[in-house]
């Protein structure tokens, strides 16, 4: 984009109101937000890059913690889950989660609520 005009062009583009959604994009937005959205207390697999200092790196079981009905935005508190370990029955934000098939564990582990 050369000079002022093509760059004022450009701004007032992204400015539009956006375009209203096709039948079929409304179908299968709300397939996704009704089947494929994370619910309160499943466990899921997270990418948990990028991060800052001591915070973990890889993908990960997480246990989502919020509700969907809470804010406007598609975003979820997920608590990391690992492996669970005998020492940790002290620590009060380390809360054991027993190996289950509903819950998709494949042994003990320990969602790091701190």
């Amino acid at each position: 984009m050369s000079g002022k005009s093509e760059w004022e062009k450009w701004r007032r583009s992204m400015r539009q109101t956006p375009r209203t959604r096709s039948g079929k994009e409304k179908r299968l937005t709300a397939a996704f937000q009704r089947d494929l959205a994370p619910l309160r207390g499943e466990v899921w697999w997270i990418g948990f890059d990028p991060s800052i200092g001591s915070e973990l790196t890889k993908v990960r079981p997480a246990v989502v913690l919020s509700v969907a009905s809470v804010g406007i935005l598609p975003l979820r508190i997920v608590v990391p889950v690992t492996e669970w370990d005998a020492k940790w029955e002290a620590v009060p934000w380390m809360v054991l989660l027993k190996r289950h098939s509903r819950n998709g564990l494949s042994k003990d582990s320990a969602a790091d609520c701190f």
